[in-house]
């Protein structure tokens, strides 16, 4: 009985502070959900993460990314796509366009689709760096993917990016993001580092493949 007393007060008592640990999560990071569905890319994604601005970094804690291989009439190409890394970014007008600058890691992806296959992955970090000279309030986040079009006419094989992005004004309010991340970080800032480590643990074991049935 008292081991099984213990277990139940060991379970609590670590279901209480995981709760508190997303409570703190969600209290100093902000949302970030976009979708290039029905865009003209063969390849859609739909992002689904919160995002933390530091002095040197911005923070993209990814809960979920959806991407479609696009199918229809309208799509000139039919054949496979290999999507190989995917990345964040900030980007920005230059001379009336725009170009990515800062830019995170890349994650390897290297999946095989067709027209209609749907692809999940769930729970990676992803870090931007950044330094004082960087204006965010004319930057907004991209994700950006490498792929390769593998049975392209003419050609073994044809490389290419596929885009997504937020709002153009995510960062309209960055100074009030800024302060209450210093305050809150100076208050505790562990609760934030035990979310980043789970992220990075499950972002090795938690990639999986969907085909949407049609």
């Amino acid at each position: 009985m008292k081991i099984k007393k213990y277990i139940g007060v060991v379970v609590v008592t670590t279901v209480a502070l995981l709760t508190i640990a997303l409570l703190f999560f969600v209290l100093i990071t902000e949302p970030l959900k976009f979708s290039s569905y029905n865009s003209w890319f063969s390849i859609w994604f739909d992002v689904n993460a919160r995002y933390k601005v530091s002095e040197d970094s911005i923070d993209i804690f990814v809960i979920s990314v959806t991407m479609k291989h696009a199918k229809g009439k309208q799509y000139k190409y039919k054949g496979r796509i290999s999507t190989d890394t995917v990345a964040f970014g900030l980007a920005g007008h230059t001379n009336k366009k725009w170009s990515i600058s800062e830019k995170s890691h890349k994650m390897v992806v290297n999946s095989i689709t067709m027209p209609g296959n749907i692809i999940k992955m769930y729970f990676r970090r992803f870090s931007i760096p950044i330094n004082s000279s960087v204006n965010l309030k004319e930057r907004w986040i991209v994700l950006r993917s490498t792929n390769r079009y593998i049975d392209y006419k003419g050609k073994e094989e044809t490389i290419g990016a596929v885009y997504a992005h937020s709002d153009k004004d995510i960062f309209k309010s960055v100074k009030q993001h800024d302060l209450l991340t210093i305050r809150i970080n100076e208050a505790g800032g562990t609760k934030i580092d035990l979310i980043s480590r789970l992220f990075s643990h499950y972002s090795s074991e938690n990639t999986k493949a969907l085909e949407e049935l049609t």
